[in-house]
């Protein structure tokens, strides 16, 4: 308890180092819809540098689009960088609002990154947004997960990206939103080539198919060191929502194999992406998916063992360790610490859309206390596995 106060009471006092946080300026005549593009002009600032960049904008999210505060999807009309992330022409601008911390997606993208060379998620950035000069507050700039992000080799016909597809779903248990996509085909386009029966050949692999057919095969068709790394995540942040969905699915080219990405983490390190409070109550079954039930249910592939060596080495490497993600915890809090009181003004953190009035800083603690619990517990479990 007197380290965690030790880094509480230094998170506190260290303001006088925050660095200038990016600029982002939005004008548009037009009003930023939901499901229509609209023409705008994109200032950034950042560090010394400043550029202009004519683009197309609207907002997106799902569940989080009943918030007053939206977040956006860019679409520029040349690629750019922004704030030293690779240049791209489509961006995201993750207005982040159900976490107080703006931390969550973040923390669990880089480390996810730091698990292994193979594993995707979108590299991001703090930054201030502006809408026709009007203070929208802090938000993520995020890259925008698509088929250049994954290394889809767009020659190849066997490649393929699907944004949370229901494949492990069966047809009885899954109802989508999108008719016109109902798999969530993002490459190739699905009015180019509809390539619905890929994933249907999937599910059928994996809801059909005999044990000994499965056990010889899921390892020609998933890159199992990439599912066990998702998997550990998956343990770690208790996100629950991430099992079934919020999530890509994606194969690079013929000599790949199926591989995730991962998106939408704000289901995690104590609470559920509601911001209900959840410090371990309501524990992920990570058994609802279809894939790690038979994975681990089969110890002829050997996944259970693979998984253990994994924890053990993510543990030995302190890649998983309460240190380094204190270390990432402060970082971002270096980065937005000045930003967080004017975001707030804007913003209550009293609002009704909350479950609670916890502060920044008390969400702060209430991750670290969440990662002390959780760390242990892991280790448990893995030893007995």
């Amino acid at each position: 308890m007197k380290k965690l106060v030790i880094f509480v009471l230094l998170i506190i006092s260290c303001e006088a180092f925050a660095p200038n946080l990016p600029v982002v300026k939005i004008y548009s005549n037009g009003i930023i819809k939901f499901n229509e593009y609209v023409n705008a002009l994109i200032k950034l600032e950042y560090l010394d540098n400043e550029s202009e960049h004519t683009a197309n904008i609207k907002c997106r999210g799902g569940f989080s689009s009943k918030f007053s505060k939206h977040s956006y999807r860019l679409e520029l009309d040349k690629k750019a960088e922004f704030c030293g992330l690779e240049k791209e022409d489509d961006w995201i601008l993750n207005a982040n609002y159900i976490d107080k911390t703006f931390m969550r997606h973040k923390i669990s993208y880089d480390l996810f990154r730091q698990m292994g060379e193979n594993n995707l998620a979108p590299k991001s950035e703090f930054v201030k947004v502006f809408l026709n000069d009007e203070y929208k507050g802090l938000y993520v700039l995020m890259q925008f997960v698509g088929a250049k992000f994954c290394g889809i080799n767009k020659k190849d016909e066997t490649a393929f990206l699907f944004k949370d597809p229901p494949v492990f779903y069966t047809a009885e248990t899954y109802f989508s939103l999108s008719p016109e996509n109902p798999k969530g085909q993002k490459f190739p386009k699905i009015k180019k080539r509809d390539i619905s029966e890929t994933l249907v050949n999937l599910q059928n692999f994996l809801f059909e198919t005999e044990d000994e057919v499965f056990i010889e095969n899921v390892g020609k068709v998933f890159d199992l060191d990439n599912v066990a790394d998702w998997h550990i995540l998956l343990l770690l942040t208790n996100n629950q929502d991430g099992i079934m969905k919020n999530f890509y699915l994606y194969k690079q080219d013929a000599y790949t194999l199926i591989r995730f990405a991962i998106w939408d983490y704000d289901h995690s390190f104590g609470r559920d992406g509601d911001n209900e409070l959840n410090m371990l109550e309501r524990k992920i079954d990570c058994n609802r998916s279809i894939l790690i039930k038979r994975l681990m249910e089969n110890p002829e592939i050997g996944y259970k063992d693979l998984l253990k060596r994994k924890w053990d080495k993510y543990r030995k490497s302190g890649v998983i360790s309460c240190v380094n993600l204190y270390r990432m915890i402060f970082d971002n809090h270096i980065r937005i610490q000045s930003e967080i009181k004017h975001n707030f003004n804007l913003w209550p953190i009293n609002s009704e859309d909350y479950f609670d009035d916890a502060n920044y800083y008390q969400e702060i603690v209430l991750m670290q206390n969440y990662l002390k619990i959780r760390i242990p517990e892991l280790d448990n479990y893995f030893e007995k596995l």
